[in-house]
């Protein structure tokens, strides 16, 4: 006899047996009632312990289905990647980017060609106006450096005076402090 078979006849005992009246009790033959629950104890383990092997197994198949359907999944992705990779489109598009890329560096060797005859043909430009208008723009500018490190000059002097100054005062303040140490210790 099953668990569910006992559990039947229990219910049917309780159903079955003498009721107190007006207290909704029912009165039981107590060995009767041990007997059973100790026949149900006895059939517990055994299906407890299959209803846990039953739920391990249950997760241990779910768990080997998911690792299943991952491995599933990144041999798909790989083989999807690598598919791509030898298509004819792929292949054509990465020809007609090599193309355009060489096309671009052509267009920026031109334009810096262009660029670098542009530039020379500037400096010869002015080179030419430097010549015509050089020598009295360099003759200002001697007049006008000679007047700036003059007055550089001069400020330097008085800036060394104004540190000589300061520096002076600050020794003299430190020999003080040093004889005033000196009289404390």
């Amino acid at each position: 006899m099953d668990i569910l078979d006992l559990i039947d006849q229990l219910e049917d005992m309780i159903q079955d047996s003498s009721s107190i009246p007006l207290t909704g009790k029912v009165m039981l033959n107590k060995n009767d009632l041990l007997d059973m629950l100790q026949e149900i104890r006895l059939k517990l383990p055994d299906e407890f312990k299959q209803a846990k092997w039953i739920t391990e197994e249950k997760q241990r198949i779910l768990i080997e289905a998911q690792k299943q359907a991952e491995a599933i999944l990144k041999e798909t992705d790989a083989r999807l990647k690598r598919e791509i990779e030898h298509h004819d489109i792929t292949e054509e598009a990465n020809r007609r980017a090599a193309e355009i890329i060489n096309n671009a560096q052509k267009k920026a060797k031109d334009i810096r060609l262009g660029a670098r005859e542009y530039a020379n043909q500037l400096l010869e430009d002015l080179g030419k106006n430097i010549d015509t208008s050089g020598k009295a723009l360099s003759l200002k500018m001697q007049n006008d450096t000679a007047e700036l490190l003059n007055k550089v000059q001069s400020d330097v002097v008085d800036i060394i005076k104004s540190i000589e100054g300061n520096v002076s005062e600050k020794a003299t303040e430190i020999k003080e402090n040093i004889k005033e140490l000196k009289k404390i210790n």
